[in-house]
């Protein structure tokens, strides 16, 4: 009857030692999943940012591609202005 009763209370502790290791089995699978919520979010952000700064990159290459484009038409309209002015002799 004492050793059913020891190995009963053996049993119960190999159990209650069990659960305590996946109680922290949990806890350290819960922190690792907190990391990688961070790290997934933090990467996330970073590609929403990338795609923010590539587009206002666009944006400022069209705006000096035009600007650029006016600049070039403005002298080659001078010079073509002039061109005729000199020919005509005016």
């Amino acid at each position: 009857m004492k050793e059913d009763r020891k190995e009963i209370n053996e049993s119960i502790e190999k159990l209650h030692n069990s659960l305590k290791e996946i109680e922290k089995g949990q806890h350290t699978q819960e922190l690792t999943n907190m990391k990688m919520n961070y790290t997934l979010d933090s990467i996330n952000r970073e590609r929403e940012s990338e795609k923010q700064n590539k587009e206002e990159s666009k944006k400022q290459f069209n705006q000096l591609k035009w600007l650029i484009l006016g600049t070039i038409f403005s002298i080659i309209g001078t010079f073509v202005w002039t061109s005729i002015k000199m020919w005509l002799g005016m």
